[in-house]
Order: C-alpha cells, then sequence, then structure tokens
C-alpha cells in the first residue's frame, strides 16, 4: 500500500519560536552540522563554524516549505559553488535544498512500512 496526500501552504506563515522546548533546533541541529561537515565533508572547524548556520536555515527553510533564500543567502551559496572542494558541493547540497520549488516541496509519498 503506497500513501499519497498533498498539501497546501499558500498563504501559510510558519514561525520557529525559540523555548525551552525546542533546544534540538537551536541548539543541537547547529552542533550536529558542525560535527558533520568536519567529519563528513573534512572541512575546517572555522569553516563548519561559518557554514552550518547557512546549512541550518536551508534545512528549517526546506522543512517549513519557505524556499526562497535572501540576495544574501543566494550569493553566499553562488561563491560556495565557485568555490574549490570541498566548499563547491557544499555550495551545490544548498542550492539543491533552497530551490526545491513547489509543488515538489508539497506532496508527500509515505510507504507503508507496517503490516
Amino acid at each position: 500500500m503506497h500513501l499519497q496526500g498533498t498539501t497546501d501552504a499558500n498563504g501559510l506563515r510558519i514561525a520557529i519560536v525559540v523555548s525551552r522546548f525546542n533546544d534540538f533546533v537551536t541548539d543541537r541541529l547547529p552542533l550536529m552540522v558542525m560535527y558533520k561537515l568536519v567529519v563528513d565533508f573534512g572541512i575546517s572547524l572555522e569553516q563548519a563554524q561559518q557554514v552550518a548556520p547557512l546549512a541550518v536555515q536551508a534545512l528549517m527553510a526546506g522543512y517549513a516549505g519557505d524556499e526562497q533564500p535572501d540576495a544574501q543567502t543566494q550569493a553566499t551559496i553562488v561563491s560556495m559553488i565557485q568555490s574549490p572542494e570541498p566548499l563547491h558541493t557544499l555550495g551545490m547540497l544548498l542550492w539543491g535544498i533552497w530551490s526545491d520549488p513547489p509543488p515538489a516541496d508539497n506532496v508527500l509519498h509515505l510507504p507503508r512500512l507496517w503490516n
């Protein structure tokens, strides 16, 4: 069985509120992103500290269905794409997250994982 559903978030405004209950987003996610950048991509901790906020912003925007980066974010990603590896690949990954246009992000496919 394959479940398929759609969501329409047109006109919906979503805010992320920092509270004592969402420390995952505010504290842990940036740290996990920095860890993965250093371990998996082999970039320096200093570079990871610069790139991690941009990656977290992209992940949160992609999750919210708000893939509209501002001009500064676009310029930063283009600069990364024009850089040597591993920043080039990171820039391409970020661009992929930011450029997920509707309706691709508004269709949900859930495979049946239970009997």
